[in-house]
């Protein structure tokens, strides 16, 4: 799955272009880099609103996976956790209205049916349990 393009500060931008550089670089808000590269990050990202950041983190941990920029096509082993990421990627990507991008990088995923989205394709990693990794709530 390919990544979209870095998201920015879209209010920082629009200070650059209506006031100046100078208003610009007095805002200060949270970043990917200003927090925990873990859930802990993200989820402070998302409590303060910054979303965009939190895309650019949620980039940052897929990569970890594997999942990152440039990976479309190739292999690549999921975790419930890095399902987890990828639904919260694609819920961010919805609430900041970037419908076409969510829907690019879901399709990759198809009905969410394929065999490496079961605990039981990963018996290393999983032991017996069984059942699909996706959450409901991302069906």
């Amino acid at each position: 799955i390919e990544f979209g393009y870095f998201q920015g500060d879209p209010i920082k931008s629009l200070l650059r272009t209506y006031v100046g550089e100078e208003a610009a670089s007095k805002r200060q808000v949270l970043n990917s880099s200003s927090v925990t590269q873990d859930d802990r990050g993200l989820r402070q990202l998302i409590a303060a609103g910054c979303y965009h950041a939190a895309v650019n983190l949620t980039t940052q941990l897929l990569t970890v996976y594997g999942q990152g920029e440039g990976r479309a096509g190739h292999p690549s082993k999921h975790t419930a956790h890095s399902i987890q990421l990828w639904f919260t990627r694609l819920a961010l990507l919805v609430k900041l209205r970037r419908y076409s991008l969510a829907e690019v990088e879901c399709e990759q995923f198809g009905q969410l049916d394929a065999p490496d989205l079961y605990f039981e394709f990963y018996p290393e990693l999983y032991g017996g349990r069984r059942g699909s990794m996706v959450p409901f709530s991302f069906r």
